[in-house]
């Protein structure tokens, strides 16, 4: 099918800045798989960001314009250099045509509406994708210090829901999130129907790449040495009370029943140039890192990471969360053929094998403690978590979705 310009699959600008370097990590990885298998069937890609590892990541995919003086702090309430995206987005869309902006943060698409008409391209505003990779959490813990580095506040719920009512269509991770979407545009204050929000979603989960966790399985090198009689556990996810609550202590208590290690990664440090961890984790890691059965082990990068998760861990542990939109850090444990353990949420129901979901601690103490000692069963649900992740968020299937849907919501 050719687009309006002729074009054999379409040509997008892609709107992508990082609220904060370290936290974009996972972000960039979806971004990057999705737009590479996109490429070839025919899409065409300029990305306009800010991140500098992200740059040299997305220039193997089409031309990259830099946005500086973005503010780099999660869940920023400040406009976007407004003046330079303006300047970047004029001189792109007068170079040649474009069939779609794909912005990838939802509360950008009032700022970029805004510019289009002052552009005098009020033709691309039935034309804006907008792609959701985190949402705020509102409620009784969004004013806490401890949830996120700066207390949530409407104004940001207020310009997400002005992106929801202004994108022609809107891709979320899971069924789950057009839910928080929902609650998010009623805490704002807006009227907008969850029919209205159900006709412009697309549901696209971040992607996974077969190929590349095959690769780091055979190239990788695994960074912790194998231990014989001891289970391996492997939690992917920031040390902040709202990611692992009464994780660390149950699992001590198993610790004391049976052998067995948990393993404690950054997952949004795995390709990134920047080292930083935030205060809040870095606290907490400085309490549990001292503990007889954790091990902390900084992993520089994916394949590395794939590569330690298939010869060296045995159950994957994922965060508590409980508004839990898509977990990347337990996807990308199951794709590599191994059970995850996940709280019994709307988000990790849908792609979580419903064996591998606890209710109560004592029932996660349960579900680890019966696949540590049971080898039949932990391959079995391996296998089973494999299968079922691949089916979601391979990313040829989620990438055929993603140009079926999209192409045919926006019209080209």
């Amino acid at each position: 099918m050719s687009g309006p310009h002729g074009l054999e699959a379409g040509k997008g600008i892609v709107v992508s800045p990082a609220r904060d370097p370290v936290s974009y990590c996972s972000e960039l990885q979806a971004v990057y798989l999705l737009c590479k298998e996109l490429r070839g069937h025919g899409f065409h890609f300029h990305f306009i960001t800010n991140e500098g590892g992200a740059t040299k990541k997305l220039c193997q995919l089409g031309e990259v314009e830099p946005l500086r003086g973005w503010r780099e702090t999660a869940y920023s309430l400040r406009e976007p250099p407004y003046e330079g995206l303006k300047a970047t987005l004029k001189h792109l869309l007068k170079k040649e045509p474009c069939d779609f902006i794909w912005i990838n943060h939802l509360e950008l698409v009032p700022s970029v509406y805004k510019i289009l008409r002052e552009l005098g391209r009020t033709d691309m505003h039935e034309r804006i994708v907008a792609h959701v990779h985190f949402l705020p959490t509102i409620g009784k813990h969004a004013s806490d210090p401890y949830w996120h580095p700066v207390p949530i506040k409407k104004e940001l719920c207020i310009r997400i829901a002005a992106g929801v009512q202004l994108a022609k269509a809107i891709i979320v991770p899971s069924p789950f999130a057009l839910q928080h979407l929902d609650q998010i545009v009623e805490y704002a204050g807006y009227e907008d129907s969850i029919n209205d929000l159900l006709d412009r979603a697309i549901v696209v989960p971040p992607p996974i790449s077969a190929e590349e966790i095959a690769r780091g399985i055979r190239e990788g090198k695994c960074v912790i040495n194998k231990k014989d009689g001891v289970t391996r556990l492997i939690l992917s996810s920031r040390l902040r009370r709202e990611y692992v609550g009464w994780l660390i202590e149950e699992i001590g208590r198993i610790a004391r029943r049976i052998p067995i290690e948990l393993v404690i990664t950054e997952p949004r440090r795995r390709g990134s140039a920047k080292s930083h961890i935030n205060p809040f984790t870095q606290q907490c890691l400085d309490k549990v890192r001292r503990l007889p059965f954790v091990v902390w082990k900084p992993i520089p990068n994916r394949l590395d990471y794939y590569a330690t998760i298939r010869w060296a861990i045995r159950i994957g542990i994922a965060n508590i969360r409980r508004d839990t939109l898509w977990s990347m850090a337990a996807a990308e444990v199951m794709a590599c053929g191994k059970p995850c353990v996940a709280p019994r949420t709307p988000g990790y129901e849908w792609f979580v094998p419903d064996e591998l979901l606890y209710e109560s601690r004592d029932e996660f103490s349960d579900i680890v403690v019966k696949l540590a000692v049971d080898e039949a069963l932990r391959l079995k649900l391996g296998r089973k978590a494999r299968e079922k992740i691949m089916k979601k968020a391979e990313v040829k299937i989620v990438a055929k979705e993603f140009r079926q849907r999209v192409k045919r919501r926006l019209n080209f």
